[in-house]
């Protein structure tokens, strides 16, 4: 008896271990699929990226740098077919997060010297066309913002939202550095859309664009060119590499991606959480199937006796069957109710530990408890079979 305890509760624990990596494997399967619902803020579809490094060797003045990236962006939107392209020290994804200290104009710190800090990203006319990321005030960074020219910024709708909140940021100023640094104030003319650096599982931030040609950082020695174009990928990226090395031949270019690509990636980890509780979830599956066929199969034989008396009386194969598969019937179910009251809780936690935010949807309790039971029936069906099929003469014979 004790022992026959023993594999209830061993069927019940595997039952119960099934349904909640069921459930977390469906939650991160939906999380993938909600994170590729999500706007980014950009347009990924049609627009390759290539890294470019600027060499300040060869191009020890600004000037000189700024002039072979204008050069470059200008060569390479007139590619027969290329609607836009530009140039950033950093891609909306792939390149991580850099952030710039600045000071907001009538909001002075409390501490000297204290900053605000918000990501920044050093842009050439063009980019945001190539992003496809939209301006919703003013205007976008232009050949009219150069060394010279009056110094301007487009900032974010959610840094417009931060410092001038029911206002409009156009016209408002903002400053490198601290409050009262060297650095001349720059004035808003554009406010763009949020865009989800890293990708869609990451939060908006603040985020200021300024023009490459009026700031020498060393950010800028390198940067991401974005051509956006209905061309075939296969055919645009040699000419790509023509145009650049038309202005500096010996530039070389690092790295080549589409921008599907490059949000693809930032969504890894989320697809491989995935791979891994679907896994996990088939091999506790089978690991359930095989304790149960285990039990049934001991059941069958403890009972060969009682069936083959049974059968001798009269007694139909289907009560039979029905008799071997109600021993691991009732484990299985309270196993399954067990399982989906715990698991959304599993799940959660676990997501908070792996810095995921995962609920685990409506559908997967259903396509749980189907599963289970589903996989229960089949390890049990089995050894029920071969019990019928076994004359009841030689079943009363047996010890």
């Amino acid at each position: 008896m004790a022992q026959k305890r023993v594999q209830v509760a061993a069927v019940v624990g595997q039952v119960v271990l099934g349904v909640i990596l069921v459930l977390s494997a469906a939650a991160s399967v939906d999380r993938v699929f909600e994170l590729r619902a999500v706007d980014p803020g950009f347009g990924a579809n049609r627009a390759v990226s290539i890294r470019v490094p600027i060499s300040a060797d060869r191009f020890p003045s600004f000037r000189q740098r700024s002039d072979v990236v204008a050069r470059i962006a200008e060569s390479l939107r007139s590619i027969p077919g290329v609607r836009a392209a530009g140039g950033s020290d950093v891609l909306p994804v792939g390149d991580g997060t850099v952030f710039w200290s600045l000071s907001v104009e009538d909001h002075p710190p409390e501490d000297p010297g204290g900053v605000e800090l918000a990501d920044g990203r050093l842009v050439t006319p063009g980019y945001m066309e190539a992003t496809g990321i939209s301006v919703v005030r003013g205007r976008a960074l232009d050949t009219r913002d150069r060394a010279g020219s009056m110094p301007v910024v487009v900032v974010s709708e959610t840094f417009g939202e931060r410092y001038w909140p029911g206002e409009d940021p156009i016209g408002r100023r903002i400053k490198r550095r601290a409050y009262d640094s060297a650095f001349p104030w720059l004035t808003v003319v554009g406010v763009a859309a949020d865009v989800r650096d890293g990708g869609p599982a990451t939060d908006v931030s603040p985020t200021a664009y300024f023009p490459y040609a009026q700031h020498d950082v060393r950010l800028g020695r390198q940067l991401s060119f974005v051509v956006r174009s209905d061309r075939v990928l296969d055919e645009l990226v040699p000419e790509i590499r023509i145009r650049v090395a038309s202005v500096d031949p010996m530039a070389p270019i690092v790295r080549i991606s589409t921008l599907d690509e490059l949000l693809s990636e930032s969504m890894i980890a989320e697809r491989t959480s995935g791979n891994v509780l679907g896994g996990l979830a088939l091999g506790g599956l089978a690991l359930l199937g095989i304790g149960l066929y285990g039990v049934m199969s001991r059941a069958v034989l403890e009972r060969r006796r009682e069936l083959g008396l049974r059968r001798a009386l009269g007694a139909h194969a289907s009560e039979a069957v029905w008799l071997v598969l109600k021993t691991g019937s009732v484990s299985v179910m309270v196993g399954t109710v067990i399982g989906l009251l715990a698991g959304p809780t599993v799940v959660r936690l676990s997501g908070l530990v792996l810095g995921e935010a995962l609920d685990v949807p409506l559908w997967s309790y259903a396509a749980a408890a189907a599963l289970l039971l589903t996989v229960g029936a089949v390890a049990g069906v089995v050894p029920a079979l071969r019990a019928v099929r076994v004359s009841p003469i030689i079943s009363l014979r047996s010890d």
